[in-house]
């Protein structure tokens, strides 16, 4: 379960952010489908924090669904003052728990999660870091991130987002290797949505980043690094050329080039602060409803059922003529 303790974030530089992509920033597009920049927008935006009674009752939802681990999201999580607190009450009832940061984490905030994460119970502690690494990064900043590394240690995994093929992996496995991090980077596209064309990473360009992707994982293998890919990749953009046998031996090379590549994905629903729920961003499009508590019986346990909906294994796909795919329809 995916639950956004805000949407607020002590960092606005990172344009590929997803919750920068919410409906009504996703539908803006200038004439040739590019994406219009959404700061200016985000700025007006209403900042939304979680309750500690939504966020009780999340959890109580988690039981009844028996979710075994809880992903903190935002905007930033570690902006919501109740952090540490919602991170113990999560995992005194046995899950599993996920931060998924920024690294910008200040005092008392840190503090309060290093203590938590050497606790007894914080084996079950996680973190998940994408710091946007970048030339023009303010020292400052960077600092933060690197003190919190320092108690993270392998607790934490670093995470990225690609659009273009443009990027430089060697920065996150230096940041792994000075700090004992898990050695596995864990990448995702910005920002595929189903049924629609990627207003990020132009769909003639897949190719290309995918090619690039394989440079990046063959020089990092030998120390030990490993590639995830996260949401948005597919089949086609590993391949060495058109047609399904190009597909193949794309894909065959993975192995090789230490990347990790699966081509279905077990979606789980995004829950905001005002208890709005939908699938995760590329699926957002398919499913929106609401987890308020207030709503008839009946409702809530249609919801009930809702667990097993969240939890079916789906097909990526990321374009309405991959319907045609034949490796698709092969499903492989």
């Amino acid at each position: 379960m995916n639950i956004l303790l805000t949407t607020s974030c002590n960092r606005r530089e990172c344009t590929f952010c997803f919750e920068q992509s919410v409906p009504e920033i996703k539908s803006l597009r200038s004439a040739n489908g590019s994406r219009r920049d959404p700061l200016s927008i985000m700025k007006d935006r209403r900042e939304e924090f979680i309750t500690d009674a939504n966020y009780a009752y999340l959890l109580r939802l988690a039981e009844t669904w028996q979710v075994p681990r809880i992903c903190l999201l935002g905007g930033e999580p570690t902006q919501h003052r109740m952090i540490a607190t919602f991170v113990r009450d999560a995992l005194q009832l046995g899950k599993q728990v996920m931060v998924a940061t920024n690294g910008v984490i200040h005092s008392p905030r840190s503090e309060e999660l290093r203590d938590i994460l050497y606790s007894e119970e914080g084996r079950q502690l996680l973190f998940l870091m994408n710091p946007y690494l970048r030339p023009d990064q303010p020292s400052g900043e960077l600092a933060v991130i690197e003190r919190n590394l320092q108690w993270m240690h392998r607790a934490c995994t670093l995470g990225t987002s690609v659009w273009t093929d443009d990027f430089d992996l060697a920065p996150y496995a230096d940041l792994i290797s000075r700090f004992r991090l898990n050695t596995v980077i864990r990448i995702s596209l910005s920002h595929p949505m189903v049924d629609h064309e990627n207003a990020f990473a132009a769909r003639q360009d897949l190719q290309s980043i995918g090619a690039a992707l394989k440079r990046q994982g063959r020089m990092l293998l030998p120390r030990g690094i490993r590639l995830l890919c996260d949401c948005g990749f597919v089949v086609c953009m590993f391949a060495r050329g058109r047609g399904e046998s190009a597909i193949r031996e794309g894909l065959a090379e993975l192995a090789e080039c230490g990347i990790l590549f699966s081509s279905t994905c077990n979606p789980l629903p995004d829950i905001h602060p005002d208890l709005s729920a939908s699938h995760c961003l590329p699926l957002a499009s398919r499913m929106r409803l609401s987890l308020d508590p207030e709503l008839p019986l009946e409702r809530r346990e249609a919801l009930l059922a809702l667990g097993t909906h969240f939890h079916s294994r789906t097909t990526q796909f990321l374009f309405p003529d991959c319907q045609a795919c034949a490796l698709r329809a092969s499903g492989d």
